[in-house]
């Protein structure tokens, strides 16, 4: 109603419609200009009253209201399908869209070229309005649809009017919708508290009747008021988004031909109003036989199709296939049948075509073809199956003919689904379709690949097998389908390739590496290739599986060590960003950390078990070490690179997205397998003074002593410290070098006089660590030839006297049992327990051959004579015993009164022939609980409680420092091990905790 209008029927009658009476019910308390509100109120008002003043009611003939036509879920349904096709600009703030025929309606001609149908969600309502009343509504044949968008915010209306009536026929429905806000062109919300208002207007009668239309209600206006009363839709009744679904039947002139079309997925027709196409004919007979053919495609085969689908959904492959090309090819010949009954002899080829593409627009539609698309890709993939095992067949069996029937008839199913000449189905539907069947060949090729046994590059295997996708391909005539898919199945490949490889990714990095470097350069290249695809998968993957199978107390501390420094190998090649590496290895480190026997397994595994290799990365260059807190706010650009990223400048990438932000990037990627060892002790300190520590312990051993590797070594590491960390060791081994200068020439002058050769190592006590030193009573044989030793030393050495270590060093020894002679190297404590059940030998001729006698002794005799402690008596002891040297002649409950004698010779001496190491002093526990050194910081206990309550949880290197300073003047104080044991003591005690390396004191519980 245009605003002139408003005034010209302010003064009219104004009259509520009743849905419950069917009559228009007058109102004189509604406004002249009554809001939405306003008018549902009143229709709820007259819809409660008890009876009606007859005076006060209008009938309106022909208006049917029908409220909750449709289900919530039905109305979304159709307002998503009614979204789905482009809304054109109208009048008066709308937009539309229109199905059927044009129309000239100045010349009141009609145009049936463009009429193809309705679209498919018409059917729906068409049964509904069957189902709702028969009588009113059934048998409606729809010639007209016409979908009208209204939004308040366009202040949308529609002035009032009559539909013309020379086209249309007595019947308009109306079915609307609304949703609660408008965002842009496609709005799925939908709120059922909005309403609406139909307004209608007599000017004969000088009448208004408002009729309140609630959501989801289907009008239907005939008879009267379809031609004596005008209607539209005042801007003022829109709350929203309200969509008017309009559907018209044709007029009696047109009844003749008044079929519903199919129509999906092509264009609907504007109805046009602008006086062109005066000339166009009416509906020919050519226009029926064409309607009439497509309304059988629409009625009778559309429905058949989509059961056909349904049922084909639960087809084993062989019997889809099947079901697939049966169905198409009857189809078609239905299609021709129909045809032919109704052209007679006017058929031709072209006309069959027509009507089979047609067929392919009313069939395909948009409703079933994602379900086609999977079925398709079903048939597909069982066709790239059958294509492999035809090229494997013998020709003469009688499979062979089989499989080759079955694949022709798929070829054929194609054929029909893509060619003109048939449904023609649009291209993308077999692109689809080939995508996905494609992929799904290309991960099972990429998952058996990974199965298999590796003689070759991963991706050079898998390469070659996508590449026999080609003739497959051919041999279906979708060789141009598989060249637009290309570079995306081998994006597919490749990830596949990394999915795959994710979930073995812990045995390729910790357990198999490095024989499975080729497998993990493969994955380095289809990571990269792919911008970074599944790298937080497999970060996430393998420090959950490091955590599990890895940091547990089942894994020994050496075995965690080789899975870090495999880790660390084999992330850095893997990831040259080297952030996958320091995430991996920090979740490592934090746990060994906890460990006791962490400081030293490192220092053993670097400078023994794996010195060879480590020196081939030693040799490198590389920055030197610096602790990680050190660089803080240093110039990332100051720290140097290693060759490789210097000469490789110009392929620098940035950083990845999971990098840790403010991270040196350079001191992340010149992280090597020793650099990453030597950053679990937390400092470069710690690490030196273990190092110096182990390198004491080794140079005074001399069944495992190597100066010139130990020298060469030095220097290595001398690369990677800074200068001055490491000269203490320096002159270690410049004392090596000293000793072995001062050997030659003592024993060149004592050469008549030694009982038996001595080499001496002569420190300097200043620069070496503290060397346990144990007292005993050796043999007087060796006490004797270390005598002669000192006084040749004093010779050469005048001013200078040695102080013999006697519990340091090895003796080298052979040992004669029954005829049986082993030769072995034993520190000088396991030498004399042994002496004592041997012949005293002439002082002077001694060669430490010692024979067996029938002699037995007490743990007490033995300690007493030696002066050694009886636990360490009895654990030499025990030794010998395990080797089969001695044995127990008198057994006794109270271990004390044992005898021990020597043993016969037995089998167990086989494992001594040759050098044999002999275990050292002390295991890691014992070396850190069972001795005096840890037992002496129990005085401290109770200070160190309280400093450590009062403080953050400490490293056991704070502690250390404060125990030094208990140390009296001359002495070094406790080491850092004996400290740890200590910590680790209390920790068992349940007095203190340890959570990645680092001590707190445990609460006690207040008292209630």
């Amino acid at each position: 109603m245009k605003l002139n209008d408003r005034d010209k029927h302010s003064d009219y009658d104004r009259y509520v419609y009743s849905s419950r009476y069917a009559k228009a019910i007058r109102d004189i308390e509604l406004p002249a200009d009554p809001s939405l509100e306003d008018v549902h109120a009143a229709a709820k008002h007259v819809d409660s009253l008890d009876s009606l003043d007859a005076e006060e009611c209008v009938s309106v003939d022909g208006i049917l209201l029908v409220h909750d036509f449709l289900t919530e879920q039905e109305e979304e349904d159709l307002v998503k399908k009614i979204d789905k096709k482009e809304w054109m600009i109208s009048q008066s703030g709308r937009r539309k869209q229109d199905y059927g025929p044009r129309v000239n309606f100045k010349q009141k001609k009609v145009k049936m070229d463009r009429f193809e149908g309705m679209p498919e969600y018409t059917d729906v309502i068409l049964e509904k309005m069957e189902a709702a009343s028969a009588k009113k509504l059934g048998e409606f044949q729809p010639f007209e649809l016409c979908n009208l968008e209204y939004v308040s915010d366009r202040l949308s209306a529609i002035e009032m009017h009559f539909d013309d009536s020379w086209i249309w026929g007595n019947r308009l429905i109306r079915q609307v919708f609304f949703t609660n806000t408008f965002r842009g062109f496609k709005t799925l919300h939908l709120n059922l508290l909005n309403n609406c208002v139909l307004t209608f207007t007599n000017d004969e009668k000088r009448l208004v009747v408002y009729v309140a239309l609630p959501r989801r209600t289907l009008v239907c206006m005939a008879d009267e008021v379809r031609y004596q009363w005008k209607h539209g839709v005042l801007s003022q009744h829109v709350r929203g988004r309200r969509i008017a679904l309009t559907m018209r039947e044709p007029s009696p002139a047109f009844q003749r031909t008044s079929v519903m079309l199919p129509k999906e997925n092509v264009e609907g027709t504007e109805v046009r109003s602008d006086g062109s196409d005066e000339d166009e004919p009416m509906l020919t007979e050519a226009d029926i036989k064409r309607i009439t053919c497509i309304n059988f495609i629409k009625r009778e085969l559309q429905p058949k199709f989509k059961r056909f689908l349904s049922q084909m959904e639960n087809q084993k492959r062989v019997e889809l296939a099947q079901m697939m090309f049966k169905t198409l090819f009857a189809f078609e010949s239905s299609i021709e049948n129909e045809t032919r009954s109704i052209y007679g002899e006017e058929v031709n080829e072209e006309l069959l075509h027509e009507f089979f593409r047609a067929a392919g627009q009313i069939l395909f539609s948009a409703e079933v073809i994602s379900e086609f698309i999977d079925l398709l890709s079903r048939v597909l993939k069982f066709s790239y199956v059958l294509f492999g095992s035809i090229q494997n067949s013998d020709k003469r069996h009688v499979s062979f003919r089989r499989k080759a029937l079955l694949l022709e008839r798929i070829s054929a199913c194609i054929h029909m689904i893509t060619e003109k000449d048939h449904y023609n189905v649009r291209p993308k539907v077999c692109m689809e379709a080939m995508r996905i069947a494609c992929k799904a060949i290309v991960a099972d090729l990429v998952r058996r690949a990974c199965e298999e046994p590796f003689e070759q590059s991963l991706l050079d295997t898998l390469t070659q097998r996508v590449s026999g996708l080609t003739k497959w391909a051919i041999r279906l005539c979708l060789k141009y389908e598989l060249q637009q898919l290309d570079n995306e199945l081998k994006a597919s490949m490749e990830k596949n390739v990394v999915d795959l490889i994710t979930k073995q990714i812990f045995n390729l990095v910790i357990v198999d590496y490095p024989e499975s470097g080729d497998l993990i350069d493969d994955l380095r290249y289809c990571m990269q290739n792919n911008g970074g695809y599944g790298r937080s998968k497999l970060t996430e993957t393998l420090a959950s599986e490091v955590e599990r199978r890895l940091l547990h107390v089942g894994v020994g501390t050496r075995d965690i060590l080789q899975g870090y420094a495999s880790a660390v190998d084999c992330l850095r090649r893997l990831d040259p960003t080297c952030v996958i590496m320091q995430h991996i290895c920090s979740i490592i480190r934090a746990y060994i950390k906890q460990r006791p026997d962490t400081v030293r397994s490192i220092i053993t595994y670097i400078t023994g078990e794996k010195r060879e290799e480590l020196s081939e990365q030693l040799a490198k260059k590389r920055a030197a070490i610096v602790d990680e807190e050190d660089m803080a706010g240093v110039n990332d650009e100051l720290i140097g690179g290693d060759d490789e990223s210097e000469q490789n400048w110009r392929d620098w990438q940035p950083d990845p997205p999971d990098a840790i932000p403010g991270q040196s990037r350079r001191f992340r990627q010149n992280a090597d397998v020793f650099n990453m060892l030597v950053s679990v002790y937390g400092s470069k300190e710690l690490f030196v003074k273990e190092y110096r520590q182990l390198l004491a312990e080794r140079l005074t051993k001399s069944w495992n002593r190597d100066p010139l590797f130990e020298l060469r070594y030095l220097e290595l590491l001398k690369l990677r410290f800074s200068e001055g960390e490491l000269q203490q060791c320096e002159v270690m081994l410049k004392d090596m070098r000293d000793s072995d200068r001062i050997d030659r020439h003592v024993c060149n002058s004592l050469y008549s006089f030694q009982p038996f050769p001595i080499s001496a190592r002569i420190i300097s006590a200043f620069f070496w660590p503290k060397i346990e030193n144990e007292k005993f009573n050796l043999p007087d044989e060796m006490m004797y030839g270390l005598s002669v030793y000192g006084k040749g030393f004093e010779t050469h050495k005048a001013s200078r006297k040695l102080d013999w270590m006697t519990g340091v060093g090895c003796v080298e020894m052979d040992i004669e049992l029954d005829g049986i002679i082993v030769s072995l190297a034993v520190a000088p404590a396991y030498a004399a327990v042994l002496t004592l059940f041997t012949k005293k030998g002439n002082a002077f001729g001694f060669d430490l051959l010692w024979r067996r006698i029938k002699e037995t002794w007490t743990l007490n005799e033995m300690a007493s004579v030696l002066e050694m402690d009886k636990r360490n008596v009895k654990k030499r002891l025990e030794w010998w015993q395990n080797s089969g040297i001695v044995a127990i002649a008198t057994k006794s409950s109270d271990s004390e009164s044992e005898t021990w004698c020597l043993a016969s010779a037995n089998s167990k001496m086989d494992r001594l022939r040759g050098e044999y190491d002999v275990e050292d002093e002390s295991s890691d526990e014992e070396r850190g609980e069972d001795t005096a050194a840890v037992d002496a910081l129990e005085q401290y206990w109770t200070y160190t409680r309280s400093y450590m309550a009062n403080q953050e949880p400490l490293k056991p290197e704070r502690l250390h420092t404060i125990f030094r300073m208990f140390a009296s003047p001359g002495q070094q104080g406790p080491s850092l091990e004996t400290v740890i044991a200590f910590l680790q003591r209390k920790v068992k005690q349940n007095l203190l905790t340890c959570s990645n390396g680092l001590y707190k004191v445990v609460k006690e519980a207040s008292a209630h």
